[in-house]
């Protein structure tokens, strides 16, 4: 990808085909608790809200190194490749957490929709999957589960039962290169119940992850320069 091309798409961010309802309500750098793991920060995710459907889907990559979560605040985050020491994996995980009932009415979970991630990248991709019943180790709670408190296992067991679901992957999960430079692509989105990941999409949310040459990110403009503060303190 020319650096051109790269500048433009962190200084304005990534704005990725989407079908979000209309009525729905992006909002950059959100709050959400994190309930899987343990440790885990709650803020720097991407979170549409759509109030008609009381339904928030969020997204975002992490550091796995020290949690944060360095952003351009819409939608695009920036990491350089390689691994730290210890497990062999990128230095990012990219993150989901589903929430069918954040106005706390008790009435929806997570087996009233399908949920979809689609991701693509450098030699990662691409690929669309059901979030719940593909990931065997995803947390579940409701809006009382504290940070790190949620409970792991099948979607059958526990998705009847609560409205929270989230989980944390590496791309080196499904075979993605570590080391590879590029952009990478990521849609979380709702589908009615039994419509398939073709269905019509009654919520999205999308995030960008951008892995340049490390060499090159001071070529990125004003708008990466907490990104390049933020690599260079690692």
């Amino acid at each position: 990808m020319k650096k051109s091309m790269l500048l433009s798409l962190v200084v304005c961010g990534l704005v990725i085909s989407s079908a979000v309802p209309a009525s729905a309500a992006t909002v950059y750098d959100d709050t959400q608790v994190a309930i899987y793991g343990g440790g885990n920060p709650n803020t720097g995710w991407v979170t549409s809200f759509n109030p008609n459907l009381n339904l928030n889907l969020s997204l975002r990559a992490k550091d796995r190194s020290d949690g944060s979560t360095p952003n351009n605040g819409a939608g695009t985050y920036l990491f350089s490749p390689g691994s730290y020491a210890g497990p062999v994996r990128a230095k990012w995980n990219y993150e989901f957490s589903i929430n069918t009932d954040p106005s706390n009415g008790g009435l929806q979970k997570l087996d009233d929709f399908d949920f979809y991630l689609s991701a693509n990248g450098p030699g990662f991709g691409p690929f669309t999957i059901n979030v719940l019943t593909t990931y065997l180790d995803n947390s579940y709670g409701d809006n009382t589960t504290a940070n790190g408190a949620g409970v792991e296992g099948l979607s059958g067991v526990f998705a009847p039962f609560n409205n929270i679901g989230q989980n944390s992957q590496n791309i080196v999960f499904a075979g993605g290169d570590l080391n590879a430079l590029g952009l990478y692509s990521f849609s979380l989105y709702a589908t009615a119940l039994g419509a398939g990941s073709g269905g019509a999409r009654v919520a999205q949310v999308d995030m960008a992850v951008l892995v340049p040459e490390p060499s090159s990110l001071a070529l990125f403009g004003i708008g990466s320069l907490v990104f390049l503060q933020r690599i260079r303190r690692r």
